[in-house]
């Protein structure tokens, strides 16, 4: 090292070195702690809202740091740095996939971790339709971001709040006859099924999108372009799989749902030409009167 005395302060032009690496780690940790602005601009509560303040009073903490440290010797730096250094690589991996999952068996905490977990809870009987709409928009956001993972687990958060509600109420999970839920935030259920299942399909999990997806066409306040579309991945799920009959019966639906709507009609028909490629799914497909009508009209429009 550029140092031989433990007790000297600072050491020519590196003096500076280890208070620089303190204020980082320092910095670095509150960071990761507290994660980014996301969550906060998502939800702005009074207890999100103060921990903006405690973020904020860290940061200038850890700035702070660094003039404490200049004046520290050597040997207390020597220890402050490997305490900091140790601190963000255990912060580091307890935030790390790998960390998330260890901790969600072992019980500690959620899989997803890190930051908004303030958002990750949600309950039916407490929380308002606003809250279950930034929990959603925020899982959307976490999806598009990259943030995968913490996206799809933000959905199934919700998911799963929803199988508990009817639960509770005596409701089978997923049964069609489970009670209605609170009106004003059926529809973020809704799209909390809706969006998961798109997820769980981009991820080629075809068994849980199919179910996820039809799950969410069971919902009233979901519109009828997304009913079709949840139908219509479910069906391409159930064809991934080889489950013919299954996606026959249930492109149906969405012929059925799509009656009077171009678009929808349109990505019905769409379905029904990529299936082409497949000789026993285009038969099991045909055979249906209402797709092979979708099927026919579309093919007599463009000759």
């Amino acid at each position: 090292l550029w140092f031989v005395d433990l007790t000297e302060t600072g050491a020519g032009s590196l003096g500076m070195v280890f208070p620089a690496v303190i204020a980082a780690n320092f910095l670095f940790n509150v960071s990761r702690t507290f994660g980014s602005d996301d969550a906060r601009r998502a939800q702005e509560s009074p207890l999100v809202l103060g921990m903006h303040w405690i973020k904020w009073t860290l940061q200038f903490i850890g700035v702070s740091s660094f003039v404490v440290a200049c004046s520290q010797p050597q040997g207390v730096l020597v220890y402050w740095v490997s305490a900091s250094s140790l601190a963000a690589m255990q912060t580091l991996a307890l935030q790390s996939a790998f960390g998330r999952k260890l901790q969600a068996r072992l019980g500690m905490t959620s899989p997803s971790g890190g930051e908004g977990a303030s958002l990750r809870t949600v309950r039916l009987d407490e929380d308002t339709a606003a809250r279950l709409q930034d929990h959603v928009g925020l899982a959307a956001q976490k999806w598009a971001s990259g943030e995968r993972e913490v996206g799809r687990e933000l959905l199934q958060g919700l998911c799963h709040e929803v199988d508990r509600y009817q639960a509770s109420k005596g409701s089978p999970r997923g049964s069609s006859s489970a009670p209605a839920l609170p009106a004003e935030k059926e529809l973020w259920c809704a799209l909390a099924f809706y969006g998961l299942g798109r997820m769980q399909f981009a991820g080629k999990k075809f068994e849980a999108a199919a179910e996820t997806l039809m799950r969410a066409t069971q919902f009233d306040s979901l519109d009828t372009q997304r009913k079709c579309s949840a139908w219509i991945l479910a069906a391409t799920a159930h064809a991934n799989r080889g489950m013919l009959i299954a996606s026959a019966r249930t492109i149906e639906r969405a012929a059925v749902a799509a009656a009077g709507d171009r678009d929808s009609t349109a990505e019905v028909v769409a379905f029904v030409q990529r299936a082409s490629a497949n000789r026993d799914l285009r038969r099991a497909l045909l055979k249906n009167a209402r797709v092979a009508s979708s099927y026919l009209k579309a093919s007599s429009a463009k000759t």
